[in-house]
C-alpha cells in the first residue's frame, strides 16, 4: 500500500473526484506535474476517512476551513423525491394486491400463482358441477365451488379497485406537493 495518494477534489463541493496511489510507480517530476494540475498530496490516515473506512462515515475536503468534514447526506430535489416516493407508493400498492384476499370466512392465497389455479379450477368445476377442497391461506382445507371461488377473483377486483383509489390519491398528493418535507410526509394508510 503507498504512503500517499494525490487526490483531485472538486473546488466548490470538495468532493474526490480522482485518486492515485502515490507509490513507487509515480515519480517525483510526475508528482509534480500532478500537484501542478491541481492534486494534493494525502496521507492514507486521510485517504481512509475520504472513503469511509475511518469511522464508518465518508469525509470531503472542507474548502473553506481546509481539513476533511463529514459528507453531509444527499438532499434530493423536489422532482426527485417525488419520483421516489411514487416509485415507493406503487410498489406498496402492488405487493398489497398480491396479498391473500378475504371472501365470506376464510382468506385465499391471491399471487400470481394462486390467481392462475382459481382459474383452472373454475374451469374444470364449471365442468364437473362439483365442489373441491381448496387450501386456504392459513392451510385451512374448505369446500369452494367454481361461484365460491369467483367470489374470489371479485373481492380481489374490489380490493385491487380500492387499492388504485388510494393511489391515485396518494399520487395527486405527491404532485401537488410544494416541498421535500411534504413529500416525505406523505404515506400509505394503515387501513389499506
Amino acid at each position: 500500500m503507498p504512503d500517499n495518494f494525490l487526490i483531485f477534489f472538486d473546488e466548490k463541493t470538495g468532493e474526490r473526484l480522482s485518486t492515485i496511489p502515490y507509490d513507487m510507480d509515480i515519480t517525483p517530476e510526475r508528482a509534480q506535474e500532478l500537484i501542478n494540475e491541481g492534486y494534493e498530496i494525502v496521507s492514507v490516515d486521510d485517504w481512509n476517512k475520504l472513503i469511509g473506512n475511518y469511522d464508518g462515515q465518508e469525509y470531503i475536503k472542507d474548502v473553506v476551513h481546509g481539513g476533511y468534514v463529514v459528507k453531509p447526506p444527499v438532499i434530493p430535489t423536489l422532482e426527485e423525491a417525488k419520483a421516489s416516493k411514487l416509485t415507493e407508493l406503487k410498489g406498496i400498492r402492488d405487493d398489497k394486491e398480491l396479498e391473500p384476499v378475504q371472501y365470506i370466512d376464510h382468506y385465499y392465497d391471491f399471487d400470481t400463482k394462486s390467481f392462475d389455479r382459481i382459474n383452472a379450477a373454475i374451469i374444470a368445476l364449471d365442468q364437473t358441477h362439483g365442489a373441491i377442497g381448496w387450501t386456504c391461506a392459513d392451510n385451512k382445507v374448505v369446500e369452494v365451488t367454481a361461484d365460491t371461488l369467483r367470489g374470489v377473483i371479485a373481492a380481489a377486483a374490489i380490493r385491487s379497485n380500492a387499492l388504485h383509489v388510494t393511489y391515485r390519491n396518494l399520487k395527486a398528493s405527491v404532485q401537488a406537493a410544494t416541498t421535500v418535507e411534504e413529500v416525505e410526509s406523505i404515506n400509505w394508510p394503515e387501513e389499506n
